[in-house]
């Protein structure tokens, strides 16, 4: 078992890091790409009048979408864990089956 060093954890990360980088387009870490993804952010009409608004309700609606984000990939997990336990209930509490025939194309 190779011992563990941060020199290890530094190199294989630095090594990862050029890796994606030289698969990556040139053009993709660069300043216009950077520009244009703030852009992005920049708030419609009535929202963006002010000068000095207009960034922090950029970056709000930005955060507010991943906090959204997060909470849908939450109760998707809520949805498949009280589906895995629905299973089990009905399955070994009730002894519910279902089975399924093999389908055949008619002849």
């Amino acid at each position: 078992m190779e011992e563990f060093s941060w020199k290890s954890v530094v190199a294989e990360i630095s090594g990862f890091c050029a890796r994606l980088r030289a698969r990556l387009p040139d053009d993709l870490m660069s300043r216009d790409t950077a520009t244009e993804l703030v852009l992005l952010t920049r708030p419609v009409e009535p929202f963006n009048y002010s000068d000095l608004a207009a960034p922090v309700i950029g970056l709000a609606g930005v955060l507010l979408g991943l906090l959204l984000a997060g909470v849908a990939v939450a109760s998707l997990g809520t949805l498949a864990a009280s589906l895995l336990a629905l299973g089990f209930l009905l399955t070994e509490v009730f002894g519910v089956t279902l089975e399924m025939a093999e389908f055949s194309p008619p002849r």
